[in-house]
């Protein structure tokens, strides 16, 4: 394969390799070594290693030269994985202490749904915060990057569709890590959340693709697809559009998904700038 070809099929690559990734039970995946050999740094380069290691690794191919890199991607998420779950419970104490209630997005709030922690990794800590308390938040995290502790706040959901922060923080969620509450967004705001985040940053990143395709195939039976949605049109696009591209580049099963959801295609422009995107972030 020469390099032109290289440049012209990386996206797609990635979306063979990714396809499907995330599920307990493999779909099967055809690749030659030659294919393997050009996707892996790609997939390296995105944060998807892990993801392409867990496909590889059932492959004839779990022994060549660029499985071994994929695997050593997967081996340092899931040591930073315990790393970051370590500074998300130091981060939320000190900032409670301080009379901060935070939603943590993005990060171990979808991670958390892989069928392993260290398929997804994960660098800031994606936190936001009522507008109101945010100064202060500031302050906390200011202190918290002495320690090496990165945490990225966000006033309210300005940068996430400006909705309603009583509204959200009315639906949103209390899990836990290690007996420490991690306050997260309900299930249909936070896919709402990461498919106007995955659009709003110009569609680059594969990985949060996957993060779609996942929120969709372990929603709960009682998911209420028209609060998903939201209230708007330009809403309502934000997650079609997504939903549409995780079904035609990863494979996303969107069965139980309402029909009258959907436009009969994507529009004739969208899926071929989401794969320009990928190649071209990933030479």
């Amino acid at each position: 394969m020469n390099e032109i070809s290289e440049r012209q099929d990386i996206g797609e690559l990635l979306a063979r390799v990714l396809a499907g990734s995330w599920r307990q039970a493999l779909p099967a995946m055809e690749i030659t070594t030659e294919e393997l050999a050009t996707v892996k740094t790609a997939l390296l380069q995105t944060g998807a290693g892990a993801l392409g290691w867990r496909r590889v690794q059932a492959s004839r191919w779990h022994n060549s030269a660029p499985a071994s890199e994929l695997l050593q991607a997967y081996r340092i998420h899931a040591i930073q994985a315990e790393l970051h779950e370590l500074q998300i419970k130091e981060t939320l104490q000190l900032l409670r202490a301080n009379g901060v209630e935070p939603i943590l997005v993005k990060g171990w709030s979808i991670a958390r749904l892989y069928v392993e922690p260290a398929l997804r990794p994960y660098g800031d800590i994606d936190l936001c915060v009522n507008p109101d308390q945010y100064l202060i938040a500031q302050r906390v995290v200011d202190d918290l990057a002495l320690r090496g502790i990165r945490v990225d706040p966000h006033k309210g959901f300005a940068r996430f569709g400006n909705q309603s922060w009583n509204e959200l923080h009315s639906r949103s969620r209390c899990l836990e890590i290690d007996g420490v509450e991690v306050r997260t967004l309900g299930p249909e705001d936070h896919l709402r959340l990461l498919c106007f985040h995955f659009l709003r940053e110009g569609a680059w990143r594969p990985l949060w693709l996957c993060d779609v395709a996942v929120a969709i195939e372990t929603r709960a039976a009682t998911f209420d697809w028209n609060l998903c949605f939201g209230t708007n049109e330009t809403s309502r696009n934000y997650v079609v559009c997504t939903l549409l591209l995780a079904h035609s580049l990863l494979q996303a099963n969107l069965d139980g998904v309402p029909d009258t959801a959907f436009p009969k295609h994507l529009p004739r422009w969208l899926l071929p700038s989401v794969l320009k995107e990928w190649r071209v972030r990933s030479m």
